[in-house]
């Protein structure tokens, strides 16, 4: 006999925690699934031609129950009648965005000002994000009625935001993407705003302060917090959240001139080669997960990300050698060389770990999640070690070369000490390196691309012992004061 769900409740779908799809019953394949981060979806799984799918019907927490049940049923007729659900579904959608864009071109042969154009073209922009919820499109509105706004607060609708990403499967290939959109609204739009912030109250005018105070100093976050407000309102219009379509326009018009007078980037702050041997005796001597990843990328010269997702799977102990993957690595050109030498010191410091009983995937993890490190991990070390130095009167870890606007030294940053230092040091003429390693190995030591113009098409050579020598000098030179570390 052929086993059937039983018909669960509203609370009984809400009380479900454990991520997972889990049949509801009221229909055949009629399902939610629930995600890692919490969310959940309406969804239906059924079989067409010998193969299982599952088709997302919509948000739990936006689908009124009713209606999601209906459309799994009209789904489920298309499959009695021997159609896939899946294509019904994407012609659906096909054949309103094909009206839609008849109607722009219709409208745009009769447009006699800017003003119209703007307003066509935002349109455009709202009525293209529909396209995942068609059900609630009405071409003939251009402009959702302030009255008909749902009440939500801000922090609230920007969660269920992320959760119609989530079931886009916009995350699938970067799951840090989620906690790092969250990170962004959380430190830098709630403390403007407040957490009870309604919606429906959010104007141009709010996000247009909170970037004035970063736009000038961080430049990428800026520009990355700008397109996730564009976007998220997008996204609010189109499920009745938000009433005015003209956002975009209004914070693009604001934000004109600081986009021209926009800072150009300067370079990662650095410690002085000179100060590298005393700062990884600190970092050894605490000997936290954290102070050794940042002691290890010191030693290979390698970028955050890179080192912070390292497994043991990438490591040769018998070559020792580091293969990085393309998905780690700042460029994402296929075939080209990822391989970073490892000194001795750096083979010590693997092996260390590697006896410390530590069992899971990365080489340094967080310890109690057991997933990668956060790249804020290598701030708070610095930050940590200069509040012990300022009590302490010892020099604090700035870069005297670097300053900031108001003429001050500015704080080293892991990027610019792991690979900044190294290159200086590679050409210090005081400690007589001035000619003494190959500039093209110490390039490729660093992962940087030939210079060449033909990119290595006739020069294939790897340099690998000359590449060697260069780690291992300034290994030795790195771990001259840690003299209880017993190399391989």
């Amino acid at each position: 006999m052929p086993k059937y769900a039983d018909n669960l409740s509203y609370l009984d779908i809400k009380n479900i925690s454990k991520a997972g799809i889990y049949a509801i019953g009221h229909l055949a394949g009629f399902c939610i699934r629930v995600y890692a981060t919490g969310s959940r979806s309406y969804c239906l799984r059924y079989v067409f031609q010998n193969k299982s799918k599952c088709l997302i019907i919509g948000n739990f927490d936006i689908l009124e129950f009713n209606e999601a049940l209906n459309q799994a049923r009209k789904y489920r007729d298309y499959l009695a009648r021997g159609i896939d659900p899946q294509i019904v579904w994407h012609n659906d959608n096909y054949e309103y965005i094909r009206k839609l864009e008849d109607k722009i071109i219709l409208l745009s042969a009769s447009l006699t000002n800017s003003e119209q154009m703007t307003k066509l073209l935002n349109e455009r922009a709202q009525h293209f994000a529909y396209q995942y919820e068609p059900s609630g499109v009405n071409s003939n509105t251009s402009q959702v009625k302030s009255n008909d706004v749902k009440k939500i607060t801000f922090m609230k609708a920007f969660d269920l935001y992320l959760s119609y990403l989530e079931e886009c499967g916009t995350f699938d290939k970067n799951p840090r993407a989620y906690s790092e959109k969250k990170a962004m609204i959380v430190n830098h739009v709630l403390p403007v705003i407040g957490k009870g912030f309604y919606l429906s109250d959010f104007t141009p005018n709010d996000i247009h302060k909170v970037l004035c105070k970063i736009w000038s100093k961080h430049g990428s976050l800026s520009e990355k917090l700008y397109q996730v407000i564009n976007n998220f309102i997008s996204w609010a219009c189109v499920n009745g959240y938000y009433s005015d379509l003209q956002f975009k326009a209004k914070l693009e018009s604001l934000m004109t001139p600081y986009k021209r007078k926009k800072a150009e980037r300067g370079h990662n702050p650095c410690l002085h080669y000179s100060r590298i041997p005393n700062f990884c005796k600190k970092l050894w001597s605490i000997k936290s997960v954290p102070s050794l990843c940042f002691l290890f990328s010191v030693l290979t010269a390698t970028r955050s990300q890179a080192v912070r997702l390292l497994t043991w799977e990438q490591i040769d102990f018998n070559e020792r050698t580091w293969e990085i993957p393309l998905d780690n690595d700042k460029s994402k050109v296929k075939n080209r060389m990822r391989t970073i030498i490892l000194s001795k010191q750096a083979i010590g410091i693997l092996n260390f770990l590697k006896n410390s009983g530590y069992q899971g995937q990365f080489v340094f993890p967080n310890i109690r999640t057991g997933s990668s490190l956060s790249e804020n991990c290598f701030n708070a070390i610095i930050k940590q070690l200069n509040n012990e130095y300022e009590q302490s009167g010892e020099e604090l870890l700035v870069d005297y070369d670097c300053l900031d606007d108001n003429g001050n030294p500015r704080t080293i940053t892991q990027h610019g000490t792991a690979r900044s230092s190294f290159k200086t040091w590679t050409k210090s003429d005081v400690l007589e390196n001035l000619g003494k390693f190959d500039s093209e190995a110490v390039e490729m030591c660093l992962l940087h691309e030939r210079k060449d113009p033909l990119k290595g098409a006739y020069d294939r050579s790897n340099l690998l012992l000359e590449r060697r020598k260069i780690m291992e000098a300034w290994g030795e030179y790195c771990c001259k004061f840690i003299t209880e570390f017993k190399l391989c």
